[in-house]
């Protein structure tokens, strides 16, 4: 079976663990400073800071790209364009990069987009957002991915 299908008990027995904490690669940071309070290490190892808006714009046109790339080497239209933008977008206000868009507007993105047009709409909706906003959004998408855990 196809590693990507096999379940995750297939490699660990997760249940058997007792989580105290779940972390996310979006918000590794935190999460990491958040571990080394827990474990009263804070000021025993000084992480680097990183500009995290800038980090987002970064990862916006790297998922774009692979995006883009990976409908490119499927054959056949599996998806059709409007709805790789749907997914896109999505994606991204999954992982805390942009906010909700209520109705993506495909007449604001052009027919025959590129992976530049879709990193320049994100990048549109990214700076109707203010700095707070930005910062306080993987977090948002962190609490609703894991509401329902204890």
């Amino acid at each position: 079976m196809d590693y990507h299908w096999k379940p995750l008990t297939a490699y660990c027995d997760p249940c058997s663990i007792k989580y105290d904490i779940i972390g996310r690669m979006e918000s590794f940071n935190e999460d990491l400073q958040y571990l080394l309070c827990k474990i009263n290490a804070e000021d025993k190892i000084n992480l680097p800071k990183a500009n995290t808006l800038a980090l987002r714009k970064c990862n916006v046109k790297l998922e774009v790209s692979f995006s883009v790339t990976s409908i490119k080497k499927m054959k056949g239209n599996c998806i059709p364009k409007s709805e790789l933008v749907n997914r896109l977008v999505q994606n991204m206000v999954n992982h805390g990069y942009i906010e909700p868009i209520d109705k993506i507007r495909m007449v604001d993105i052009p027919i025959d987009y590129t992976q530049q047009d879709l990193v320049e709409y994100i990048g549109r909706h990214m700076n109707k957002s203010t700095t707070e906003k930005l910062l306080s959004l993987p977090k948002l998408a962190q609490n609703k991915a894991f509401h329902d855990v204890s």
